[in-house]
């Protein structure tokens, strides 16, 4: 005779469990990502905010402007420049400055080896880490 044992639970309190299991889990998914959201910043709070570095990528028209402008306005402690083209130097790309070229030397570093935008990326992630920098400014436009 085969002896069968019998669940303790009726199928329907199973199915019930289950049902409050996974309800949790994705209410506690939900919450996490509205938290997530709500925790994202809208917009910049302040012009004046300080960074490690500023970074400009190569390709924009005003871009290496603004970066040189910023630093100039002490914005950060460094400039980093991705994707030059080689055989350009910093007191080449200075010439483009308004303000003393001079007093900028020393804290713009350039950036060679990018040739697309993933190559940027990864140049600024590898110069970032180098430098121990946490926190960036990226001229976009």
């Amino acid at each position: 005779m085969i002896n069968r044992r019998r669940s303790k639970y009726h199928p329907r309190i199973k199915v019930l469990l289950l049902c409050v299991i996974l309800v949790s889990v994705f209410g506690g998914i939900v919450i996490s990502l509205l938290d997530f959201i709500e925790k994202i910043p809208t917009s910049e709070t302040s012009n004046n905010t300080v960074t490690d570095a500023i970074v400009v990528l190569t390709g924009g028209s005003r871009r290496l402007e603004e970066g040189l402008h910023l630093l100039s306005k002490k914005r950060a402690k460094k400039l980093f420049v991705s994707g030059v083209y080689r055989g350009v130097d910093v007191r080449r790309l200075l010439a483009h400055s308004r303000g003393n070229p001079e007093e900028l030397v020393c804290c713009i570093k350039l950036g060679y080896t990018a040739e697309s935008t993933q190559g940027n990326a990864a140049e600024t992630s590898t110069w970032l880490k180098s430098e121990g920098y946490k926190s960036i400014r990226l001229v976009t436009a």
